[in-house]
Order: C-alpha cells, then structure tokens, then sequence
C-alpha cells in the first residue's frame, strides 16, 4: 500500500518573502515532494475533505479545524532548493521533457488521502472542545 499522502503545513518559503499555509505531497519515504502553488485562502474554499459535503458554514469551520490541526501537529517546512522525487517517478523520464506536477498531483489516490484525514479527523478534538 502507498504511503504517500498530503497534509496542510506552514511552509517558510525560501525567498525569505513569509510564510503560508499549504497542502504539501509527501512520498513513500516521507519526503516533501511538492506543494500548492496558492497558499490557502479561507474564504474560497470548496466542499470540505468529504466530496459529498456541501459548501456551508459547518464545512468551514471544518476544513478550518483541519487545517489548525494539521498546522500544530507538523513543524514548520522549510522549502527545500529541490523537492524529493513525487511517488510516480521514473528515472527513465527525459530530464527535457519533466512531468507535469500540476496535472499529475491530482491523479495521486484521492482515496488514501481522504481515508487519512478521515482517520485524524475522528482523533480530533470536537469544535466545541476548543
């Protein structure tokens, strides 16, 4: 079974311009491989972790919980020059001719992804509790 996941970080970018709170891809060895472009904007987020779940206030605060919690739970990254190889790589890829990371991140097992968050989200304190 693949390792590989994402998880929401606190990402110290290293132009030294700040800081943002990101989905950073890790692979089988638990290496940062990437992260979104875009920082996360709070009030443009989509359906929370559950695809099913509508776009509402509870949503929200949801996704909002998850990303504090992932957020305290992970020390802060600090961007590598090179991100390690995505979990898909293949050294026999022409170097000219690199993989889209954009397109090809959204290919990566939604599935283990969300059964992951699944999983830290019932470890999760209730909303109410904090």
């Amino acid at each position: 079974m693949s390792k590989s996941h994402w998880t929401y970080q606190i990402v110290k970018y290293k132009d030294g311009s700040g800081f943002g709170l990101h989905e950073v891809f890790y692979n089988d060895d638990e290496e940062p491989w990437g992260r979104t472009d875009d920082p996360e904007v709070l009030n443009h987020l989509g359906p929370s972790v559950d695809k099913d779940d509508p776009i509402t206030a509870e949503g929200l605060k949801r996704n909002m919980a998850l990303m504090l919690c992932d957020a305290l739970l992970h020390d802060v990254l600090e961007e590598p020059e090179e991100w390690a190889d995505p979990p898909w790589h293949d050294d026999s890829l022409d170097e000219a001719d690199p993989p889209d990371l954009e397109r090809d991140a959204l290919l990566l097992d939604s599935e283990t992804n969300d059964l992951e968050h699944d999983a830290r989200r019932e470890e999760e304190p209730e909303l109410d509790a904090l």
